[in-house]
């Protein structure tokens, strides 16, 4: 049923759709819905975005333009996680946001983190304002109480067939697979002026080969990896290699990952480049990607390097292997194996024609499978779908890696 105070009529006004986020750092969702909201058509959806707290995320909306509300909520779910406190704090919060909702008249809430997905749900159902959950990485363990909030969505959208297949079967028939947007203007980007960029910032010879990690660093990406890789590397490619890692700082990262580049003797050549946006720019300079993260929900870095005509060498993990065709558009290797890594890495370092061939075919396949109008047009479908049950969702407006649609 519509929401209260709305015109009896779906196409008197447009869905108010309610994006929130606690607001302290910025990621892959963040970027994914971003780009949604951007390319929404305002005359179909009204977007409000909401902001637990200002920082990262907020600077990052804002360099982009994009406004957003402050709705000061208290973080829950601190450790330890079953206390009084987390409980309480809960209660409390869940009865402000559902007043939220109801003030603002928000006809569906739209849910990204697994932050939000704690603290939005059950204020969501206060409000009679339906829920789409988006889950981005797999399955919840042996987590009831994340299952139970799940089955209160009204529709939840992977993205991926890998992040779909880790969920409890009876979630299955809430459960759409939508691929994330990506900005595929980006594959007209001069490679090589963004080469020269990165080698005058740096100060390196011209010869120089630049090998990428993109990422924030964080054990799930594995850049420990990342650094034996290229400790395998070192030498073993006829020019000189140095090793950019893009990426925000978690919990003292760089200080533990500078101690291990000197210890494997590779610190001279390793460079902490930190977060920047647009990151495709800085992709298109590196002549590899190297991307050794495990149990990622797609890969959104994998896609993004594919669009600039990066070749990639991924673990062979999670919803990495719905994006790269190994031999075709990539290479997959062993996770944790930096030898594996090293070895896929080193032919394509060495062979510049077949790295070429490989970065052609990935690119053409990434902007045919990954364009932002597909992502809008089915996410608005969803949209309506949650809010009155009764518009199918459009199946083949769906753009997914291996070209299955929508479903699990």
């Amino acid at each position: 049923m519509p929401a209260k105070g709305r015109i009896g009529t779906k196409d008197a006004a447009p869905l108010r759709v309610c994006y929130p986020f606690v607001g302290n750092n910025v990621g892959g969702s963040h970027i994914s819905t971003t780009m949604l909201i951007e390319h929404l058509n305002r005359r179909l959806v009204e977007p409000c975005v909401v902001l637990h707290e200002e920082g990262k995320l907020s600077d990052y909306l804002g360099s982009r333009g994009m406004d957003f509300e402050l709705l000061q909520v208290m973080e829950f779910f601190k450790p330890p996680y079953w206390s009084l406190r987390n409980f309480a704090s809960l209660l409390t919060q869940t009865w402000r946001i559902s007043r939220f909702l109801k003030r603002r008249r928000i006809d569906v809430v739209h849910a990204n983190d697994v932050r939000i997905h704690f603290g939005w749900t059950l204020a969501s159902r206060l409000a009679g304002v339906p829920l789409v959950r988006h889950q981005r990485t797999g399955g919840f363990g042996r987590s009831l109480v994340k299952e139970g909030l799940a089955l209160t969505a009204h529709q939840i959208v992977c993205i991926s067939h890998y992040t779909a297949a880790t969920l409890p079967r009876r979630l299955a028939k809430l459960t759409r697979v939508v691929a994330n947007p990506f900005d595929v203007s980006f594959a007209t980007e001069d490679r090589a002026a963004r080469r020269r960029d990165v080698i005058d910032e740096l100060a390196l010879p011209r010869e120089t080969r630049l090998v990428g990690f993109f990422g924030n660093l964080v054990a799930q990406k594995r850049p420990k990896i990342f650094l034996r890789t290229a400790a395998l590397l070192d030498g073993e490619v006829n020019v000189p290699c140095v090793y950019l890692l893009f990426g925000a700082e978690r919990d003292g990262a760089i200080s533990s990952l500078t101690s291990l580049a000197e210890e494997l003797g590779i610190g001279q050549r390793v460079h902490f480049m930190g977060f920047r946006t647009p990151i495709e720019p800085w992709m298109a300079a590196c002549d590899l990607m190297i991307a050794p993260g495990v149990g990622e929900g797609l890969g959104r870095s994998l896609v993004e390097a594919m669009i600039v005509g990066t070749p990639v060498v991924a673990a062979n993990s999670g919803g990495h292997k719905e994006v790269i065709t190994p031999g075709e558009s990539g290479f997959l290797a062993t996770p944790d194996n930096p030898a594996d890594f090293a070895s896929k890495a080193i032919a394509l370092l060495s062979d510049r024609p077949m790295a070429r061939t490989i970065a052609v075919r990935a690119q053409a396949a990434a902007v045919q499978r990954y364009s932002i109008e597909s992502h809008v047009e089915a996410m608005t479908e969803i949209y309506r779908q949650a809010l009155y049950g009764d518009t199918p969702v459009r199946l083949a407006s769906v753009s997914v890696g291996d070209s299955k649609g929508i479903g699990p």
